[in-house]
């Protein structure tokens, strides 16, 4: 679990680093995350708990007014 976690951080890191460098040449205003969890096997319990948390903060920052962009956009 230790491990998982470190490597899921890691990885979302990654995602975000390399996300927004290819994303500033795209034209479209839209900003998408990504999320990995396994839906199967060993870590289906964990993934269920952070799809649940992953689905908790998209409704909240949704009902707060979603995301500003540096360019003032949402």
């Amino acid at each position: 679990m230790k491990y998982f976690r470190r490597f899921l951080l890691i990885a979302l890191f990654g995602v975000l680093v390399f996300g927004t460098i290819f994303s500033a040449q795209a034209q479209d205003r839209t900003v998408v995350i990504g999320f990995t969890a396994s839906q199967s096997g060993r870590y289906n319990v964990e993934s269920t708990r952070q799809i649940n948390g992953l689905n908790l903060w998209l409704n909240q920052v949704n009902e707060a007014g979603g995301i500003t962009l540096s360019d003032g956009t949402v």
